[in-house]
Order: C-alpha cells, then structure tokens, then sequence
C-alpha cells in the first residue's frame, strides 16, 4: 500500500509540473492598428524595474482586445504616439512618449528592450519577430512587429528607441 501511495504523490507532483512549465511557456498575440490602437510590451508589475523583467514581458494595449494578455495601459500613461507602417520592408510600428509615474517607474530606471528572442511565442500584427523598448528615464517607448528579422533589430538595445526604432518621439 505504500508504495501504491507513493505512486499516487510522484504523479499528482510530475502533474504539476507539467501544469507550471506549461503556463511558463506562454506565448501572446498583440497588434498594432493605428496610433489609438496599439499595444506594447511592460513590465509584469506596477513600478516593476524595466531591465529586470526583459524575458518576462506582457502586452499592455489601448484596449483590452487588442492582445491575448488582456491588459490595458493605465489612464494617461500614454503620453503621445505615432503609428507607422512599411508595406514595402512589411513592418509596422508605434513610437511614442508615456508618463512613467502612471505604471509606478522610476526615473532612474534608463530601460530596457523586449523581443522575440526572449519572450518566445509571440504573434506581433501577424509576424513572428518583434522588438519593443520601454524607456522610463527618458519617458519613451516603442514598438515595432516584422516579418523579416533584419528589421526586428535587437542588438542595439542600449542606445535606445531612436537608434533601434527611428520614428517621431514628439
């Protein structure tokens, strides 16, 4: 009976196992529609550090329905944006200034990127490469959704939305 018992405890353990990796592995769909219809990547938390969460980025939108996560931007946390699309290189992006106080960030928190090589599973507008920077120093973000990765950059992440994504921060 014993070891009956200790059969019935290993799988109800491996079970949630399974369970918790599965919910790790999680990926979003999130879309960017116009410069009031758009979603962008933050930190999971209220005053979360931008830097320490890079691999643990959720979508925020304009609108709940605009991305799998659900969740929205706080009121008046978007500042301005500009929205962007490129038919001919098949991207698109949001660019634009936020008010860091709304979602609890620091001014002394100089950012950080999110992209699809570290969020994995991600459909952004319909392509599977995206890269976004939330820069709570600078009160600026940005977001861009490619089908090629060539323009999805994420190797120049410490110089910031203009040099990664350039496009109208006013």
């Amino acid at each position: 009976m014993l070891n009956f018992a200790s059969l019935v405890l290993l799988l109800c353990c491996l079970s949630s196992v399974v369970k918790s990796v599965s919910l790790v592995k999680r990926g979003y769909t999130l879309q960017l529609n116009s410069d009031s219809s758009f979603c962008t990547f933050m930190p999971p938390h209220y005053g979360d550090n931008v830097e320490n969460t890079e691999n643990k980025g959720i979508p925020q939108c304009t609108s709940a329905g605009l991305s799998s996560s659900g969740r929205v931007f706080p009121s008046g946390f978007i500042k301005s944006s500009h929205y962007l699309i490129n038919n001919s290189e098949h991207y698109v992006q949001v660019t634009g200034r936020i008010n860091r106080k709304k979602y609890g960030l620091k001014a002394s928190d100089e950012g950080g990127q999110y992209d699809y090589k570290h969020i994995k599973g991600v459909v952004c507008d319909g392509y599977k490469y995206f890269v976004s920077l939330l820069e709570p120093n600078d009160n600026r973000f940005c977001i861009r959704c490619c089908k090629y990765s060539r323009d999805c950059v994420t190797d120049k992440d410490t110089k910031g939305c203009p040099a990664v994504i350039p496009g109208d921060y006013s």
